[in-house]
């Protein structure tokens, strides 16, 4: 765990995806440490193929999810959450 949370403190730019056609699950796992990396200073990058679902519209940042994922040079770090 430890190296786990070495990675995220030195990442500066990481992107976070969770599985096609999420649930509920996949997507609060998504946003909760999407904005948690935030408050740290990170610019987080929350992507999912699929759109969200409305039925979870009315959960904070939802709409920051995108489904599209360029390559970008800073994207140090990438975490697939199930």
């Amino acid at each position: 765990m430890e190296k786990i949370i070495e990675h995220f403190k030195n990442s500066r730019f990481p992107v976070l995806c969770s599985h096609a056609y999420p649930d509920g699950d996949a997507v609060g796992a998504l946003l909760a440490l999407g904005l948690a990396l935030r408050q740290l200073g990170k610019k987080v990058l929350m992507f999912n193929e699929s759109r969200i679902s409305p039925r979870y519209r009315f959960l904070p940042c939802v709409d920051e999810i995108t489904c599209h994922l360029d390559f970008d040079p800073e994207h140090d770090i990438a975490v697939v959450l199930d």
